[in-house]
Formats: structure tokens, sequence, C-alpha cells
């Protein structure tokens, strides 16, 4: 594509966070004159297959992604006041499209605590298909630089780069000059890029679409939060590549460099249809069979007496069943009973 595309945004599922809902961030796409757009909610999927339906009606790529909280050790601690970071996942094929759904999953079950979690050790497990993105506000490296900790940023990079591959991972810059510290921060990224052979990318972190929005998004956040946040008079508005070419004129390979991540980025969902794993079989016998058996069993398991309305009951539904050619599938669900 060779030209500047959103990376890091978010939508209404990122919830308290963001506004604009899904349908309007594909309209704005549209209307700037991009052709694709990557959708990263805060630590979720919920939006996904909406976007992918809107995205791709609209002629626009969707790219499907993840902004991730990842815990500072274990995602089994739960330690109060915990310093977590972010990090950018978008799926580069559909191997990343399964190994992000494992790892959001995982950040729920496993994770939780305030946030849903990963941590390194499951992203490395999961990390085949993905995309890296270091964010400049609240990736590791960002915040281990403004901690004056350079040789901790340059090893937090460099474990990165062992997770995902030296080709997938990309340190973020944003223009906000607006926030203290902000732009000294950002030139310390572009020094370890230069030292660490890291590319750099251009983006501006979306949370809405126009700035007369901000207002609206500073209420939310404060519903959220209980009390003021940070940066709440910065700008966090949907940029248009114009206004990205102006504010990093002096680096344009980082605003050109969206537009090559963009192309690497290619899943396609098969939508409507039934995929049910494969279901083992027992020799010389159907599903059918199998399925009554296990009713059979669950009338024992539940004491419950074989009167000829439950018999009836159960026939039926199993008729049902076998003539939906389902009876594969509520093997499944009857294991997990």
């Amino acid at each position: 594509m060779g030209t500047f595309v959103h990376l890091h945004t978010h939508s209404h599922y990122s919830f308290l966070q963001a506004l604009p809902k899904v349908d309007e961030l594909v309209e704005a796409v549209k209307k700037q004159g991009m052709d694709a757009l990557a959708l990263t909610d805060a630590g979720n999927l919920h939006g996904a297959i909406e976007f992918y339906k809107e995205a791709t009606k609209a002629g626009i790529k969707p790219i499907i992604g993840v902004d991730a909280w990842l815990a500072p050790r274990s995602r089994h601690d739960r330690l109060q006041g915990e310093k977590r970071s972010r990090i950018v996942l978008l799926c580069e094929n559909m191997e990343g499209y399964k190994n992000l759904m494992q790892l959001v999953t995982l950040s729920f079950i496993e994770g939780f605590h305030e946030r849903p979690r990963m941590d390194r050790e499951i992203v490395k497990q999961y990390a085949k298909g993905l995309i890296a993105l270091i964010p400049s506000f609240s990736g590791d490296v960002a915040q281990l630089l403004s901690a004056g900790d350079s040789h901790g940023a340059a090893a937090a990079l460099s474990e990165h780069q062992s997770m995902f591959g030296a080709h997938n991972v990309f340190l973020e810059i944003s223009h906000h000059p607006g926030v203290p510290g902000h732009t000294e921060k950002m030139k310390k990224i572009v020094e370890m890029s230069h030292t660490s052979d890291v590319p750099l990318v251009a983006q501006h972190d979306v949370y809405y679409l126009s700035p007369e929005d901000r207002y609206a998004c500073t209420v939310l956040r404060r519903i959220q939060q209980g009390e003021r946040g940070y940066n709440e008079e910065e700008d966090f508005s949907f940029a248009s590549e114009k206004q990205m070419r102006e504010w990093f004129s002096d680096i344009p390979d980082a605003v050109e460099r969206s537009g090559e991540i963009a192309d690497r980025c290619f899943v396609e969902l098969t939508l409507g249809n039934w995929i049910f794993p494969e279901v083992p079989k027992d020799e010389g016998k159907t599903y059918d069979d199998m399925l009554r058996e296990r009713a059979d069993a669950g009338l024992l398991t539940r004491n419950m007496e074989r009167t000829k309305e439950v018999d009836e009951r159960i026939s039926y539904e199993l008729s049902v069943i076998k003539d939906k050619g389902f009876a594969p599938y509520f093997l499944v669900v009857s294991d997990l009973l």
C-alpha cells in the first residue's frame, strides 16, 4: 500500500476508554481515502467480527489486533499497584489470528487482575503469525526509557525480538508535544531504533474521531477511573495522512512503514458456517449410538427416574439432533457438562 495506515485504533469495545463505533471508524477511513485499518481494542477481540464484516463490505482491508496488557512477571501474580505495560499485536495471517484468540482467552481466564493480562510465557508460546508494535506511551521500552534505564529498555526490546522474530517487532513513535516529557522520550526511541536496528512506525493512538470529541472521551474515562486522568488536554483523534506526514516530515519512512506492515497482514475469515472440532468415534458405533449412551448415563448420574415422559423427550431431542447431523458436536458438549 505504501501509504499511512492506522494500526493502533480503539473502538467503543475498549470499554469506558474510547468512543467510535466500528462502522464510524470504517467510514472515517473511507473519507480519508485510506484503504486499510487495524482495530486494536484494549485487551479484547469483542469487535473483531463486526469490524471484519464492516471493513470488507466497505472495501477496506481489515487488520485484526489487540492493544494488550502485559503482566510485569507472571500472569498468575495478583499484586496491587503493579506496573503493567502494553503491547499492540496484529494478525499477519490465520495462524496469528488463532494464536491471538488463544492469548486473549488466557489473558481473561488465567491472567485477569483489574485487566486481562498476558505474560511473556504465553506470548512466547503463541507468537507465530503476530506482528508486535511497542507502544510509545505504555510499552515496556518507553516506560524504561522514561525511568532513565536505557539498558533495561534495550534488554526488553531484545526479548520482544526473541519472542516474535527480528522482522516482526516495531517501535512506535507518536506526536504529542503537549504531554510532559513525550517529545524527549520519542527522541530516545528514535535513538534506540538506530542502535538496535528495530524499525520505527509512526502512529496516532486513536480513541475518538474528531478533536471536538475529546471532552466526551474525558468524561467516559473519568467514569472508569473515578478521578482526573492523564493527558486529558492532548489530542487522540483520528489523524489524517497529511497530518501524520507533517508531524513526521523528518522521518517519513516511519509513516510509510505503517502501510508496509498493513501489506503484510492478511486474514480471511469464513463466516456463516459451523466449524466444529474432529470428534473420535468408538469402533462399531455411530455418533447417534454414542449420544444415546451418554443420555442414558446422564439419567443415572442425575438420579432421574426413567419415565415414559422422560424417554419420549430424550428420543425427540435425539431425533432432532440426528436430523441436523449434530450428534458428534453434542458429544463434545456432553464432555463439558
